[in-house]
């Protein structure tokens, strides 16, 4: 496989995974779970500066990011819904 596209497609992956892991960082945050949302952020780090790595080698993965990182928030979102409906 193209090294481009691997990255491209790892990048998505992490931005992804990075955004969902901020949409359970602000919910523990906002519900005072200090250490959720401590553990939260220190993987918000790391796995923001690999995106940002990337993205000043090839801007297009910029692009690449923003998609994986919409999706990312969309389905912890949607996934949270879902569980906070099977509870009612």
């Amino acid at each position: 496989m193209n090294d481009v596209y691997f990255k491209a497609v790892l990048v998505f992956f992490v931005a992804l995974i990075t955004d969902a892991i901020w949409t359970y960082y602000i919910k523990h945050t906002s519900m005072g779970n200090a250490w959720r949302a401590t553990f939260s952020s220190s993987l918000i780090v790391v796995a923001s500066a690999f995106v940002t790595v990337e993205y000043v080698n090839n801007p297009w993965m910029v692009l690449v990011a923003a998609v994986g990182g919409g999706l990312g928030t969309f389905l912890l979102m949607k996934f949270d819904a879902k569980k906070e409906h099977e509870k009612a």
